[in-house]
């Protein structure tokens, strides 16, 4: 039973920063501000639904992707890694570029 609230636990911390509740309420609120209470708690409820299926598409389809290239998280984590370097080093060391107005 403790594994299941680690679990669940650890996919709420993972999944909560690409949620981003605080913004997204802001904007519902905003979207839905003339509804009455419920077709604004339909539209919460199908908007919940759309946003689970999505998640489970990329999830499965990512892993179906991964595996038939052959792409391990090691690798992706590396690949990550060197694409953050590079773009660091671009941010270091910028290459001046004349404009003309």
């Amino acid at each position: 039973m403790l594994d299941l609230f680690k679990a669940i636990g650890l996919g709420l911390v993972v999944l909560l920063p690409l949620a981003n509740p605080l913004t997204t309420v802001a904007l519902f609120l905003g979207l839905a501000g003339n509804m009455n209470s419920a077709e604004r708690n339909r539209q919460s409820l199908m908007a919940s639904v759309y946003v689970l299926a999505i998640m489970m598409v990329a999830y499965y389809a990512g892993q179906l992707v991964m595996d038939t290239f052959g792409i391990s998280i090691p690798g992706l984590r590396i690949a990550g890694g060197l694409i953050v370097a590079f773009i660091g080093f671009r941010m270091l060391f910028p290459q001046h570029i004349k404009t003309y107005h």
